[in-house]
C-alpha cells in the first residue's frame, strides 16, 4: 500500500539502503533538461543538462530502430551485417554520452543502480558503449522502477518467510520458457510456479 502511494523514501533512508560498493543514479527529463542524482554511501551530486527534446526523441526512435533489427540478420549478407551491427554500436555510445558521460568520474563503485525515468525505461543501460566496451564491463548494472522500490527490497526480511513466485508463460518465440521453469522447480526450495495457461 505504501507503495502503491507513491510514499518517497527520505534521501538518508536510501542512502543507509545503499552498500559501500553501491552507486544509485536516478534520471529526471524536465522539459528543456536532463537531471542525474548520484547518491552514494558519502556524497549525492546533482548534474544538470541541457536537453533538446528533439534529440533524445531522435537517439532512442534510433536505438529502437538498430536494436530491433537483427530479428531480420538472416536475410543480410556479412557486410550487410557489419553495417547494422556498427550503427547499432553507434547508437549505444550516443546514449553512453548524453547519458552516463555526465556522471562517468562519479561511477566509482562496483554496483551501480539505475533509476531511469520516462523514456528512458526502455535503455538498455547496461550495454551503453564507451570506446567499444559496454557499461556492463566495467559495472555491475542494475535497473529498477524507483528508488522507493530499491529501498523497499532492501530491507531487512524475517528468514524463513520468504517464497519465490516463478511464472512462465512458452511460446514459439521462446519455447524453452516452460524448461527453465521447471528447473527453477528443482532448485528454489519455497515456490509457487505457474506455466502458461495457469
Amino acid at each position: 500500500v505504501r507503495l502503491r502511494r507513491g510514499a518517497a523514501p527520505h534521501l538518508e533512508e536510501v542512502r543507509r539502503s545503499l552498500s559501500a560498493d553501491e552507486t544509485l543514479v536516478e534520471y529526471f527529463i524536465a522539459n528543456d533538461e536532463l537531471i542525474i542524482f548520484v547518491l552514494d554511501a558519502h556524497e549525492l551530486h546533482v548534474k544538470r543538462h541541457p536537453l533538446e527534446a528533439n534529440r533524445l526523441e531522435a537517439i532512442l526512435r534510433r536505438m529502437s530502430f538498430q536494436l530491433n533489427r537483427p530479428s531480420v540478420f538472416d536475410r543480410y549478407n556479412e557486410d550487410m551485417v557489419r553495417t547494422v551491427e556498427r550503427s547499432a554500436h553507434k547508437v549505444l555510445e550516443d546514449l553512453y554520452e548524453l547519458l552516463i558521460g555526465p556522471i562517468r568520474p562519479l561511477l566509482r563503485t562496483q554496483r551501480v543502480v539505475i533509476v531511469p525515468h520516462g523514456e528512458l525505461n526502455g535503455v538498455p543501460f547496461h550495454a551503453l558503449e564507451h570506446a567499444g566496451e559496454p557499461l556492463l564491463a566495467v559495472h555491475e548494472v542494475v535497473q529498477v522502477p524507483s528508488a522507493s522500490i530499491y529501498v523497499h527490497c532492501k530491507r531487512e526480511r524475517k528468514k524463513g518467510t520468504r517464497t519465490a513466485l516463478l511464472l512462465g508463460v512458452p511460446d514459439e518465440v521462446a519455447p524453452d520458457i516452460r524448461r527453465e521453469v521447471e528447473e527453477l522447480r528443482k532448485r528454489v526450495p519455497h515456490q509457487r510456479s505457474f506455466i502458461g495457461q495457469e
